[in-house]
């Protein structure tokens, strides 16, 4: 049993692989309660094909075992569409991504794992931006933004980092995920907020050795590393609007080893 806000809902996990891939971002929303919630997600195994149900046993989504990746993201997804009180397919595109948010504009950020994603919204988080996910957010027709309250992973190569703003981190205990990545894992405080317009989307890479980048990235570039990370809706009104938000937003490369850059840039993208 879990709870976001005022939403709460349970997942029935079939077997504890199934388990070990979703509770571990999710556990510090777990509650202890002996209800039964009208919102009720099944993740169900059975004949080697990975099954998501949702209330009164509808089929939201199946995939074959070794897709559990697709899995999860779909879990997410039905999760997420139950926070903000949406349809399951009335998102534009799912994000691979983490974002922070201020005064009502939110900065993404994309990176291949490892690359510092999570690392740059969590820095930014503890210098008092606000904070939208750690590598999963939905966006609406609109190129609005949605919060995901997942906790925060910590790579290694991120914990002496991070472990500066959060000492929480030293008394946490590394975990491998369910595809075999050692990380500590950051709570973060399960708070839920509207859609927040995006402003610009930063594909970013955290690295002591090289030296500093920051410039921008053409459209068709954009869209290449884009779509690398993405589910975009197939319905053709929404991926017109996929189209039209990749036309309006503002696409940039970081390469930086100091939080003060990051943020000095994330100032100037915000009140360009």
């Amino acid at each position: 049993s879990y709870k976001v806000g005022k939403k709460e809902f349970q997942i029935l996990y079939a077997n504890d692989s199934l388990k070990f891939a979703i509770h571990p971002i999710i556990a510090h929303l777990e509650i202890e309660t002996d209800d039964v919630f009208e919102e009720k997600i099944e993740c169900i195994e059975q004949d080697g094909i990975l099954i998501l149900k949702h209330n009164n046993n509808k089929l939201i989504e199946a995939f074959p075992k070794a897709n559990i990746e697709y899995f999860t993201g779909a879990v997410k997804q039905l999760l997420i569409s139950l926070i903000h009180n949406k349809d399951y397919y009335y998102w534009m595109a799912m994000l691979h991504a983490s974002g922070i948010t201020h005064n009502h504009k939110a900065i993404l950020f994309s990176a291949a794992s490892g690359s510092g994603k999570s690392t740059i919204s969590a820095l930014l988080k503890a210098h008092g931006y606000g904070y939208i996910a750690d590598d999963f957010i939905a966006a609406d027709r609109n190129g609005n933004a949605f919060a995901f309250p997942d906790a925060i992973s910590v790579k290694q190569g991120s914990f002496k980092t991070l472990s500066d703003y959060y000492p929480g981190l030293n008394e946490t205990q590394e975990q491998k995920t369910f595809i075999g990545k050692t990380v500590r894992y950051l709570p973060v405080v399960n708070t839920v907020q509207d859609g927040v317009k995006v402003k610009a989307f930063v594909f970013v890479n955290y690295s002591e050795t090289e030296a500093f980048v920051f410039e921008s990235v053409d459209k068709k570039m954009a869209l290449q590393l884009l779509l690398k990370e993405t589910w975009v809706n197939p319905q053709a009104e929404l991926v017109l609007a996929f189209f039209d938000w990749i036309e309006n937003t503002d696409f940039y490369r970081l390469q930086y080893s100091n939080v003060q850059d990051a943020e000095r840039v994330v100032k100037q993208i915000l009140n360009d």
